[in-house]
C-alpha cells in the first residue's frame, strides 16, 4: 500500500516537475511557477517521510 503511494508521489512530482520547465520566465508565469514549486516541495517532504516509515 505504501509503496503505491509513493510511486504515486513520486510520479506527480516528476509532472510538476515537466510543467515547470515548460513555463517560460514571464513575469506571469512567475506566479504558477512558484505555486508549482511549492508543491513539489510539499510533496518531496511527504516522500520523504514515507520512504523513512517504510525502512
Amino acid at each position: 500500500m505504501r509503496n503505491r503511494k509513493v510511486s504515486r508521489k513520486k510520479a506527480k512530482v516528476e509532472k510538476l516537475r515537466g510543467e515547470l520547465s515548460q513555463l517560460g520566465n514571464t513575469e506571469e508565469n512567475e506566479k504558477s511557477m512558484k505555486k508549482l514549486q511549492s508543491k513539489v516541495e510539499k510533496l518531496q517532504s511527504q516522500l520523504s517521510e514515507a520512504e523513512t516509515e517504510e525502512e
